[in-house]
Parts: structure tokens; C-alpha cells; sequence
């Protein structure tokens, strides 16, 4: 592996800890480093025989478990996605994210494009639910200037209830079956709106919300209300009231709604 001294890149996440020596299915060549250097180690040589690539297996596609690991760490580093806590500040546009971090998240999805693409659906493996238990609850897709989480992002939505919920961008349906075996929903359904209200809740930490935000969990709520929530669903929904101030809906009563 790479060893002490050698130049790293500070637009990448890298794996922990230093290490000499290690075994061939943990290793990588460096020209794979922007898809695998969270979760492997690179080879202090830059290049290696086509036959002794093959031996070593460093001509085999690499692990979907592996780019999810690189996907993850790439988004924390570049662009996760805006906090929710800070209501009451002035929202401020995200720096660009780095074209090569750009370049090496695309990357990712296409091999991860390719993978599903191969597998026959008859067969019922999934090639990605590895990629997909290591991605739950994390920011991964690029919608805009920001990662968001899987969870949070429909194929389909009517509604704009960003920053909260987010509609997969244009630019990515070309892989929609992809996304979709990553946890994007085809369309939100009730407990996604829930979800998100109860999300929206603990941000602003029992602050006043500002008009956008009330105006948001309106849309939320109605959202909701057009689906058959389980009782478990019901308990758990927050509501602004008449101080816009977010509380279990089952502590309101109809003249204390805004």
C-alpha cells in the first residue's frame, strides 16, 4: 500500500490507519483511489502487469459494499445536505462541490447502474443490498448542491417539500431502477411524510418556526392526510400550533392550529 510520505489528496476520505503490507482483496491500484480509498488501501505501485492485476483480482469489479463505503464518505466530506436546526438564520447557498468529487460520485452510480442492469430480476438476487444496508439513513443522493438520504427521495412527488423530502433530479432517471434498489421511493407515502414532520420537530428543537417552515409543515401534513396512517403513525405526528411551535398532533385541538 501507499506508504508514508506519499502525496494524498485532500478532496478524498481515506481508510484509517496506516498499514505496509496487506492482502490482495484490500488493495487497489491507485488509479481506483476517488472510488474505493475510504474502504481499501491503495498500492504504492502505479501500475502492475495485466497478469498480475489478474492474479491479485485488481481487474475485478469492484464491491458494491466498497463503493457504497466511498459514496458515503465522498458525501460527508462535499455536500451533506443543509441543517435543519437553523431556522432562524438566513439561508446561504452551498459551496459547489468539487468536480472531481462530481466526476467520482457519477462514477459510482454508474457501476452501480451497471451491476443491477446485470442481474436478471428472475433470479432473485440483489446485487446492491449490501450497498443499501451501508447507505440506510445516509446522505448519498446529489440533488442539487447537497447529498440527501435514499429515504428522502421519490422518483415521482407533485409536492415541493424540500428541504425536507426531494424529488430525484432529472439527471439521475435515466437510472431510476438503480436508485429505486438503493431505497428512493417510487412516490412518498404517508409515514414519509410523518417521517419528515417528526424530522422538522426535533430540528428546531421546540423554537418558534419561521412562516416558511409552517407553511412546509402544512404541506407536509396535508400530504399525509391523504393516505390511511397506522395509529403508531398518528401518535407520532408533529404539528405547528397557533405559537407555530411544533407538538404531537394529538395534543392540539382545532382552534390552536395556525
Amino acid at each position: 500500500p501507499r506508504g508514508p510520505g506519499e502525496p494524498i489528496l485532500s478532496e478524498l476520505p481515506w481508510k484509517g490507519g496506516e498499514c505496509v503490507v496487506a492482502a490482495p482483496d484490500a488493495v487497489r491500484l491507485p488509479g481506483d483511489e476517488w472510488l474505493v480509498s475510504a474502504g481499501m488501501h491503495l498500492c504504492a505501485v502505479e501500475e502492475v502487469s495485466a497478469s498480475v492485476a489478474r492474479f491479485l483480482g485488481w481487474d475485478a469489479p469492484i464491491p458494491p459494499e466498497v463503493l457504497a463505503v466511498q459514496l458515503k464518505e465522498l458525501a460527508v466530506m462535499h455536500g451533506q445536505a443543509v441543517p435543519l436546526n437553523a431556522l432562524h438564520e438566513s439561508t446561504t447557498e452551498r459551496p459547489e462541490i468539487p468536480d472531481v468529487a462530481k466526476n467520482a460520485v457519477r462514477e459510482i452510480y454508474r457501476r452501480f447502474a451497471e451491476l443491477e442492469a446485470a442481474e436478471a430480476p428472475e433470479s432473485g438476487h440483489r446485487p446492491l443490498h449490501a450497498a443499501r444496508h451501508t447507505l440506510r439513513g445516509a446522505p448519498c443522493v446529489l440533488v442539487g448542491r447537497e447529498f440527501v438520504a435514499a429515504e428522502q427521495v421519490a422518483v415521482t412527488t407533485d409536492v415541493d417539500c424540500s428541504p425536507l423530502l426531494h424529488a430525484l433530479p432529472e439527471d439521475l432517471l435515466a437510472d431510476e431502477t438503480m436508485f429505486r434498489a438503493l431505497g428512493v421511493r417510487a412516490e412518498f407515502d404517508g409515514a414519509d411524510y410523518v417521517l419528515a414532520l417528526s424530522r422538522l420537530a426535533v430540528a428546531a428543537g421546540g423554537a418558534e418556526l419561521e412562516e416558511d417552515q409552517v407553511s412546509l409543515a402544512g404541506k407536509l401534513a396535508k400530504e399525509a392526510a391523504q393516505f390511511e396512517l397506522t395509529q403508531e403513525a398518528k401518535r407520532g405526528m408533529f404539528l405547528p400550533n397557533s405559537s407555530k411551535k411544533m407538538v404531537r398532533a394529538e395534543d392540539l385541538v382545532y382552534d390552536d392550529a395556525p
